[in-house]
């Protein structure tokens, strides 16, 4: 691909598979200059992006060179499979190989001169794709709890591990052609996990390690994988596992949004039970989702106390029961006897999904750290930070923003000068020194 020697520290295997039956290794030779692999609590697909040069292969008896896809049956189109494995220093790592391969997205090239060629190539999961397929869509009933839905249902479409953290929801439900992860995107706000069953609200994402079908509430509730502290001196303190070496909080609170989802202040649901042609009125108070265990913290924020707002209502909601419309149960006669009763407990559920998805993100800190494989999109992790102070001396761990965060999103950067990842952490709850 090029004769330039700079070589790319940290990639063993990388290797591009036509869709017509070539392969290529980008192992050496200066084919490619990084490699960004990106995974998220709200992506449905580990992500990859890396630039590849074709500056031309010589020619069989000659000094000529000519482009990779001039010379070879290697056309690049998409939906190439692409086998990726990379380690960092601590020997953990990532093996993108055989049903956990990569696959080509989306390529978009560019040619600076007649003389080299650049790809930027975008790279996603298979699982990604068979979404897509007719073969997989969704047209089943289901009358079980949501978490055994999700696993039947994401099943079909993955080679790796799922996930799933159970329910105590039981929905009879049933599939409208939908796409899988589609289907299960929105059974997620309906989802009461058994640990903290008070609360509800799932996510769908993926990580390296497979599937995730993940309660808000139990993953804050973990207990820390690593303990990373940010300090200036070289070498890392006793008891922390990770350096920070660059971090910038954002403060994600926003006083309309926060009344326009009830994050913090009352919110009201309005049902209609068509069956017995009432109204209905339920109430839920943020407060009460903020347990201490289910939380990075126990402290809510307090928005507008001067005005009072807590108490306040601030958002309606309003929706039809689902009374004798899809009773549960797997004959006739037990559907006849349930279809008095709501399928689903929309009075309050909606409501407690709609202020967690808010609430677990208020707080957020964007950090640098030497390449850790090891860290995952959902994992919790205990970072100390400094007080801001003009001393030189040895600073005091700040109260207000140390503690336990949740990881959201996960970079890892993989180049000639080195391998760093950068994690989005997120923390649901404020502390007051």
């Amino acid at each position: 691909m090029s004769n330039q020697s700079n070589l790319v520290h940290n990639v063993t295997t990388f290797t591009l598979f036509s869709n017509y039956g070539e392969e290529i290794s980008l192992i050496g030779g200066g084919s490619f200059s990084h490699i960004l692999i990106y995974q998220s609590i709200y992506d449905h697909s580990v992500r990859g992006k890396f630039d590849m040069f074709d500056s031309g292969t010589r020619r069989e008896g000659s000094d000529d060179t000519q482009s990779i896809e001039d010379t070879t049956e290697f056309c690049l189109t998409v939906g190439e499979k692409v086998e990726l494995v990379v380690e960092d220093e601590r020997k953990q790592k990532l093996e993108f190989t055989g049903g956990s391969a990569f696959l080509i997205s989306e390529v978009n090239s560019s040619m600076s001169d007649t003389m080299k060629e650049k790809h930027e190539i975008e790279m996603c999961m298979p699982d990604f794709i068979k979404n897509d397929l007719e073969e997989n869509f969704v047209i089943t009933r289901f009358d079980q709890k949501i978490s055994d839905t999700v696993n039947e249902v994401l099943t079909p479409i993955t080679e790796r591990a799922i996930a799933i953290d159970p329910t105590v929801t039981e929905l009879p439900v049933k599939g409208n052609t939908e796409r899988p992860f589609d289907f299960v995107m929105s059974l997620g706000p309906k989802a009461q996990p058994e640990k903290f069953p008070e609360s509800a609200g799932y996510l769908l994402f993926d990580t390296y390690n497979g599937l995730n079908f993940r309660s808000l509430d139990v993953m804050f509730s973990q207990e820390p994988k690593r303990r990373m502290v940010l300090t200036e001196t070289p070498k890392l303190p006793v008891g922390y596992s990770n350096k920070i070496l660059t971090a910038t909080f954002t403060n994600e609170l926003n006083v309309h949004d926060s009344l326009k989802y009830g994050a913090f202040q009352k919110t009201r649901m309005r049902t209609f039970d068509p069956r017995s042609n009432e109204y209905n009125q339920t109430e839920q108070v943020s407060e009460d989702l903020y347990q201490g265990v289910n939380n990075l913290s126990d402290n809510p924020p307090k928005v507008a106390e001067h005005l009072g707002i807590s108490e306040k209502t601030t958002r309606v909601l309003s929706a039809q029961r689902d009374t004798g419309i899809q009773p549960s149960g797997p004959v006739l006669e037990e559907q006849l006897k349930n279809a008095e009763e709501q399928s689903f407990n929309v009075d309050e559920v909606p409501q407690l999904a709609i202020k967690r998805f808010y609430q677990s993100r208020i707080f957020s800190v964007n950090i640098k750290t030497y390449g850790d494989f090891g860290i995952f999109p959902g994992d919790v992790i205990h970072c100390d930070f400094p007080e801001i102070s003009a001393k030189q001396t040895q600073k005091n761990i700040s109260k207000t923003k140390s503690g336990k965060y949740l990881v959201a999103d996960v970079a890892h950067l993989i180049a000639p000068e080195g391998c760093y990842t950068k994690l989005n952490i997120i923390r649901d709850s404020v502390v007051c020194s």
